[in-house]
């Protein structure tokens, strides 16, 4: 099956990029791998994603109700989370079972979280459409 295929391909190429030793330099081992959120203030990659998720928090005042991370990659953002939200109300899902694995030992220091796999075959939500 070609999806399967391709899906095989991305998975391993992005295992590669988050396991290597310049994402583990970079990235100060946090686990964190995204560009974060840069200010003046900021020194370091591994702080400017901690900015980030910090940014994306501050968009939600009452930290009630449960949280979906798609995309967790290693866990960094999840663990993160879990500083606000308790552990049944984290949900984070991503198609890398090697990162899930890492992803859970990030969330099992903060308590536990549910960790999903995220099938890539899996059909692209339909876009809504305003019938106002």
């Amino acid at each position: 099956m070609q999806s399967a295929r391709f899906d095989r391909i991305i998975n391993e190429r992005y295992d590669r990029s988050m396991y290597g030793d310049l994402a583990h330099a970079l990235y100060e081992g946090s686990d964190f791998h995204n560009l974060g959120y840069w200010s003046s203030a900021t020194g370091s990659l591994k702080e400017a994603c901690e900015n980030m998720v910090e940014k994306l928090l501050s968009f939600i005042p009452d930290k009630k109700g449960g949280i979906l991370d798609i995309g967790c990659g290693k866990g960094a953002t999840t663990r993160h989370l879990l500083k606000y939200y308790p552990p049944d109300a984290v949900v984070a899902i991503n198609i890398s079972k090697k990162q899930l694995g890492t992803g859970r030992a990030n969330a099992r220091r903060r308590g536990k979280c549910r960790l999903n796999a995220w099938p890539t075959t899996i059909a692209p939500v339909p876009a809504t459409t305003n019938t106002s």
